[in-house]
C-alpha cells in the first residue's frame, strides 16, 4: 500500500460525520453546540495539515475543551 500512496497524484478527502448520543446530526445549523464542534474540527484540520509524522499524532490526546 505504501507504494500506491507514494505514486498517487490525485486529491484525497476525509469525510467526518458527528452524531450525539440521541442520533442527532451535530453539524446541522440548529444544533446547540454546532459552533464549538466546528471550531474543534477546524483545529483538527489545521493539525492534520501541519503534521508530517502521523504516527506521532497517535500519541496526542484531543480534547474538545482545549
Amino acid at each position: 500500500m505504501s507504494d500506491f500512496y507514494m505514486s498517487r497524484h490525485d486529491n484525497w478527502y476525509i469525510a467526518i460525520t458527528i452524531w450525539d448520543n440521541d442520533s442527532n446530526n451535530c453539524l446541522k445549523p440548529n444544533y446547540n453546540d454546532r459552533d464549538d464542534i466546528i471550531n474543534y474540527l477546524k483545529r483538527l484540520k489545521q493539525e492534520y495539515l501541519t503534521t508530517s509524522n502521523y504516527v506521532e499524532v497517535l500519541f496526542k490526546t484531543h480534547d474538545i475543551e482545549d
